[in-house]
């Protein structure tokens, strides 16, 4: 299957001064039969005593056509999460530093741990 990323675009930012839990989340989207979306929840108490929470969209389009059956390919859960994270994680910390806080460098995720784990897979 033939992909490119179509867009990236934040969905909602909130900056605010109260300490938050942090959050971590990814979840796949069919849109309609050639196109899906990864969105990120991102929740952060930063060390300069600011909070900061995004939800963010990655959206693929695909030159085949695709269906449910994909929700359940590690396809959508492991490769297209990797490629979209980094613009989330570029984006983040070029808000801290634009607003004129100590940008916050995200760690590297690897996404198909994350997913066995998600699905109690086993590694081999």
């Amino acid at each position: 299957m033939k992909l490119f990323l179509e867009a990236t675009n934040v969905i909602d930012l909130q900056i605010s001064n109260e300490e938050i839990d942090n959050i971590f989340e990814y979840e796949p989207n069919i849109i309609d039969n050639r196109t899906f979306s990864i969105h990120f929840i991102f929740a952060h108490s930063h060390k300069d005593g600011i909070s900061i929470k995004v939800k963010y969209q990655a959206i693929f389009k695909t030159e085949d056509d695709i269906d449910n059956s994909l929700l359940d390919n590690p396809f959508l859960h492991v490769n297209a999460p990797a490629i979209a994270y980094p613009f989330l994680r570029a984006y983040i910390a070029n808000i801290l530093l634009m607003s004129g806080y100590d940008p916050l460098m995200l760690p590297s995720i690897n996404f198909d741990a994350e997913w066995k784990k998600r699905n109690h897979i086993q590694s081999k």
